[in-house]
């Protein structure tokens, strides 16, 4: 009996801190703390993701970093997957401009498995050959060319045929609002693994000629997506796609499960002595899979992924709770 009310005194202790990490973490390089309010600034693809990873049912992070703070605070780790917006420099607007010390904080992450979604602009050329930044041109499989040494207003974006966004056909925001403003860096994929992904078609092509302005690279090792666009600036379609279309489609390429996230069997984004009790109701017949509080997948209170739920997962996720476990599945 004394041991059963110590495990209960530690479960209520150590309720609302034991969290499952997501499986993605959107990283904001483009966040303005002295803007009024505090935000992303103009053009930031932060809350088209983050409504878009809602939408389908997936469990992200997100931090928020001023330009001039290090993402190499940031342990990346435990992600599968990290989302990087390092932002567009347009008239009054920069990006984050990377250091040696911040790529080799990517590229370490990526060598460890990681997979990386990153888009920008200056990031990829013009901040490497006029700034010194870090050169991700080899880690994520591309050949950066400015083609104009100018600004254009981009106009349409196109999916490559026989790639996964091919079909995609997408408009940008109004161009005479320079919501959608480049530089004409053209990125084309270099390596064994390595596609094109989209082709940009600016709004003049009386001066300006369609290019490719993503990269995919699967080095076998690792995952990556360099995007000389802004999701976020994107608008209309002529195929039906959706920002949110478009955000499954590279989750799905880099092979991100929405499911199970371990434990959060009432999907608050923790694990707690909550979905402990409902564990244990659940096993006792009081409540069902897939109605409130059970609200996650039957597999995510699977904690030994034998296939079954019975008491040695709630064993486990008690053992979890108390600090005997570190991580599940186990």
């Amino acid at each position: 009996m004394k041991r059963k009310i110590f495990l209960y005194f530690f479960l209520f202790l150590f309720s609302g801190f034991i969290f499952s990490t997501p499986p993605i973490l959107i990283l904001d390089l483009f966040w303005n703390p002295t803007a009024n309010p505090p935000g992303p600034d103009q053009k930031s693809s932060v809350d088209d993701f983050e409504n878009a990873l809602t939408t389908l049912g997936y469990s992200y992070d997100k931090i928020s970093l001023d330009l001039n703070t290090s993402i190499t605070t940031v342990d990346f780790s435990p992600y599968q997957l990290v989302i990087i917006i390092d932002g567009v420099t347009c008239f009054t607007v920069e990006n984050h401009r990377m250091t040696n010390a911040e790529g080799q904080h990517i590229k370490n992450y990526l060598q460890s498995g990681g997979k990386v979604y990153m888009e920008g602009n200056n990031v990829w050329y013009f901040d490497v050959v006029n700034n010194s930044t870090y050169d991700f041109s080899n880690d994520f499989g591309f050949t950066a060319s400015d083609l104009s040494d100018n600004w254009f207003d981009s106009y349409e974006l196109k999916g490559i045929s026989g790639t996964f966004m091919a079909g995609v056909d997408m408009f940008f925001d109004d161009p005479d609002n320079h919501n959608s403003c480049f530089w004409e860096y053209q990125l084309e994929a270099n390596k064994q693994g390595a596609f094109n992904l989209f082709t940009m078609y600016p709004q003049d092509l009386n001066t300006y000629y369609p290019f490719p302005c993503a990269v995919a690279y699967d080095s076998g090792t690792y995952k990556t997506i360099a995007a000389a666009f802004e999701l976020g600036a994107l608008n209309s379609s002529n195929s039906g796609d959706t920002k949110t279309t478009l955000v499954q489609k590279i989750i799905d390429w880099f092979g991100i499960s929405s499911s199970p996230n371990y434990g959060d069997l009432n999907q608050d984004g923790q694990v707690n002595t909550t979905d402990y009790q409902i564990m244990a109701n659940y096993l006792a017949g009081n409540v069902s899979q897939g109605e409130s509080p059970f609200t996650a997948p039957l597999s995510s209170a699977d904690l030994d992924d034998s296939g079954s739920v019975n008491c040695r997962d709630l064993t486990i996720m008690a053992n979890y709770l108390i600090g005997n476990i570190t991580s599940l599945p186990f």
